[in-house]
């Protein structure tokens, strides 16, 4: 009876799961070296081609955009082929485990907190050994972070700002969709829900072979189309949160501040801004959480002067760097841990579920 009622949600979440691994750059290409898989594909077919024909590169795009696409048509049909509800008369209970089923579960909790926490703390440890190029060395040291502070300041001023502008900027344009979903509802916000959730569909190398393609010359190697991309991956989070959290405020309430002679964008202000701020904020943080470490975007759109600390740690790895890797990597974990520290923070202390 249980796994009917779920079926939606772990579909929902298999989806993002698999669409997630689908557009990774990262991962197969720092790990897997020539196990070649579509982002990758796309990115060697593009980078070797600059300047001349870009075909092959948008040919393999368009694969990845296809096969993303029929996963979610699949997981739609899945979720509406059987329409499953509960009336909810007898609430299920939980039920507090003794014994062995406790252990056991303590257990397989556990191993999956550490199996997953195991590679952050290799990445931390090694930012503490002493290094001399790919070559490790006896002894502990801070001589990474030297390394680091003193050749790539660029990369991580880089990433702080232009997550911060595209942050800013998807605040203050997911705020105003977000609410135009949530309040207005018409054919044309139909349509733009939809929409405003397609860069789920598109891998970030997808997108950065797009801009470049698509967009002026003038704009690219430029740190304002690296905030492009960032606020075009990153928007559904702060509209969705944004939507959602309207939800839970009553219209009655921004409509009586109007019935008293606010005007509509003085009662918005006033009065629904204040009640969807943790929402908005929570997304905010958690789009500038996935700006801040965006590497398949950044791969394709960067140059000297816009390098930022992914692709500074993808470009240190492949030059066997390994200490300054981990260390600026370990500054990125610090960075967003905190920020999505606050983000917990949030939701433990409003209730907030759309993020």
């Amino acid at each position: 009876m249980v796994l009917p009622l779920v079926l939606p949600s772990l579909s929902a979440g298999a989806l993002i799961a698999f669409l997630l691994s689908l557009a990774n750059f990262g991962t197969p290409v720092i790990l897997g070296r020539g196990y070649r898989v579509l982002p990758t594909v796309a990115y060697d077919a593009f980078t070797s081609e600059v300047g001349q024909d870009t075909g092959l590169a948008a040919t393999v795009c368009l694969l990845l955009i296809a096969v993303a696409s029929l996963a979610v048509l699949a997981q739609r049909l899945l979720a509406a082929r059987r329409v499953v509800a509960s009336d909810l008369v007898r609430r299920a209970q939980p039920e507090q485990l003794t014994g062995g089923r406790n252990l056991a579960a303590h257990a397989v909790c556990w191993g999956i907190v550490a199996l997953s926490s195991l590679p952050l703390a290799v990445v931390v440890a090694t930012s503490f050994r002493n290094t001399r190029g790919p070559v490790f060395q006896p002894g502990l040291g801070l001589g990474s972070y030297r390394a680091v502070v003193a050749d790539v300041p660029r990369a991580i001023a880089n990433s702080l700002v232009y997550a911060s502008a595209a942050a800013l900027l998807i605040v203050l344009t997911g705020v105003l969709l977000g609410y135009a979903i949530g309040r207005r509802r018409n054919a044309a916000t139909r349509l733009l829900d939809p929409l405003l959730m397609s860069p789920y569909l598109v891998p970030g190398v997808v997108l950065g072979v797009g801009f470049v393609v698509a967009l002026p010359r003038a704009l690219l190697g430029t740190g304002a189309i690296l905030v492009l991309a960032y606020l075009i991956r990153r928007l559904p989070y702060t509209v969705r949160s944004s939507a959602s959290i309207l939800q839970q405020v009553d219209p009655a309430i921004e409509e009586a501040a109007i019935n008293l002679g606010a005007p509509p964008a003085q009662a918005f202000l006033a009065v629904t801004l204040p009640l969807m701020a943790p929402g908005i904020l929570a997304g905010a943080i958690l789009s500038w959480v996935t700006a801040v470490s965006e590497l398949s975007a950044s791969i394709v759109l960067y140059v000297g002067r816009t390098v930022t600390m992914p692709v500074k740690i993808y470009l240190q790895v492949l030059d066997g760097n390994f200490g300054p890797a981990a260390a600026l990597s370990t500054i990125l974990i610090v960075v967003t841990g905190l920020a999505l520290y606050g983000v917990l923070a949030l939701r433990g202390e409003h209730g907030l579920q759309a993020v």
